[in-house]
């Protein structure tokens, strides 16, 4: 990482502005364990992003050359992107290890947001037991799925008469991710929404015969949560 200044003259005192530049060289091929100042550099822009100032001093014998701050670089695309990669680098490293896996840095690897945001869940999942979010930061609009109707259509009846009901969806198979072109197994997860309103997409109800498979879609309200957990985990709750 290299810190670079920028001013207009070094002749009379003036305010300059700086940048952080990421270089990760030395990263190629090393377990994301060990890569060298990681933690420190992390530590740093994860504090800048918080919102932390950095006030910089140039002085020779007494003489006051320059000053530079860094709050102009937080909102910069440079540092956020930096910032980023980062943030996806600890998330694999933690994830990696809990799972028993080891991961070496490959700078040819390329990620996009959605293997980003994947990633943070699976990260909130395993290390601090589980991923909490409202819905509307994660724009899910609803989910759709079938439902077996009971020889009874007492479920239907159920359904039909609920106002607001707790939807989850428990992983059969477990998924299987690229991070930095090696592949690790995830555990099985149970994804949750915590107020949802049901709604059977069928136009007749006195239609719907026993072991029918029913069209139903669940339609999270505003202030509903999406969580993930460990299938073991939400199985005990």
């Amino acid at each position: 990482m290299s810190i670079s200044f920028s001013v207009d003259n070094f002749l009379t005192p003036i305010g300059g502005e700086f940048s952080l530049n990421l270089t990760c060289n030395e990263w190629d091929k090393k377990p994301l364990n060990y890569l060298p100042y990681f933690d420190k550099i992390y530590n740093l822009y994860s504090k800048i992003h918080e919102g932390w100032i950095l006030n910089f001093s140039l002085e020779i014998e007494g003489m006051h050359l320059l000053s530079a701050h860094s709050n102009d670089i937080a909102e910069g695309q440079p540092f956020l992107y930096e910032f980023e990669l980062l943030d996806f680098i600890h998330d694999v490293r933690e994830v990696a290890r809990i799972l028993g896996y080891t991961i070496y840095y490959d700078p040819s690897f390329e990620y996009n947001s959605v293997l980003y945001s994947r990633v943070k869940e699976v990260y909130e999942v395993l290390a601090k037991g589980a991923f909490n979010a409202p819905v509307t930061d994660i724009n899910l609009k609803s989910v759709q799925g079938k439902l077996e109707a009971f020889e009874d259509l007492s479920n239907i009846e159920r359904l039909r008469k609920a106002d607001l009901i707790v939807f989850r969806f428990d992983q059969a198979e477990q998924d299987e991710i690229e991070l930095f072109g090696q592949k690790i197994i995830l555990p099985l997860l149970s994804f949750g929404l915590t107020k949802v309103k049901p709604k059977i997409l069928v136009n007749n109800l006195d239609t719907i015969v026993g072991g029918e498979n029913i069209d139903v879609q669940f339609i999270p309200v505003d202030d509903c949560q999406y969580t993930i957990e460990k299938l073991s985990d939400a199985r005990s709750n």
